[in-house]
């Protein structure tokens, strides 16, 4: 036993008349111990709820996103030569795929809500967004216009699986005044639990949103 703990442990066992010593440092070992477990629970708990935050966001946000510098759209020969100089990064990139990400408006019923439009494949849908961890439907585009919507959006336009709504290009519409729309289907609701993602994000195929925007064959 080396000093420190002789001197301790003489201290504990000692049986001097002075009582509120001895209960002064009883008191201060309890009070220790609460303040040390209570430091373990609380840094159990916040990196447990970390760790959640961070897998529910990477699950329906992806872990890493490549636009071009000045925010413009890329044609299918330029991500074509970008995926090829990931090919390097293979055994750290699972899955990737090209996307189209637009701001634009939802109407239903009436009501009009602006929302963010991620154009995606079908693949993308499954193995990068992971609809299927936020939603009992099947994760499928059955129709060329079929869309995802949240959670949240879905109650505030009392919208439905089946039901149709209109969405507006809101670029043209702000740009230069034009009524650019089409009609979609909700093919799917999703919930996952973040109140922004679940009012904001849509999910439809690639291709509609590619019609939607005037994008042709380009990518953000």
């Amino acid at each position: 036993m080396n000093l420190t703990s002789r001197i301790a442990y003489k201290q504990l066992r000692s049986r001097h008349s002075f009582g509120f010593i001895s209960f002064s440092t009883y008191l201060s070992i309890l009070g220790l111990t609460i303040g040390i477990a209570s430091l373990i629970i609380i840094a159990s708990v916040s990196d447990g709820f970390s760790t959640v935050i961070h897998s529910k966001l990477s699950s329906i946000d992806g872990h890493l996103r490549i636009k071009n510098f000045l925010n413009n759209s890329i044609d299918a020969v330029s991500v074509q030569e970008l995926q090829e100089k990931l090919l390097p990064l293979n055994q750290l990139i699972h899955t990737s795929a090209p996307y189209i990400e637009k701001n634009a408006f939802i109407r239903h019923d009436g009501k009009t809500e602006g929302v963010i439009i991620y154009g995606v494949t079908q693949p993308a849908l499954q193995n990068i967004f992971n609809l299927n961890q936020f939603t009992q439907d099947e994760q499928l585009f059955s129709t060329p216009n079929s869309i995802f919507i949240g959670a949240h959006l879905a109650d505030k336009l009392s919208l439905n699986i089946g039901d149709t709504i209109i969405l507006f290009n809101a670029e043209k519409l702000e740009s230069n005044q034009l009524l650019n729309a089409e009609k979609f289907y909700v093919e799917g609701v999703f919930k996952t639990e973040f109140p922004e993602y679940d009012r904001l994000l849509l999910f439809t195929p690639v291709k509609a949103a590619q019609k939607l925007f005037h994008m042709e064959n380009t990518f953000s």
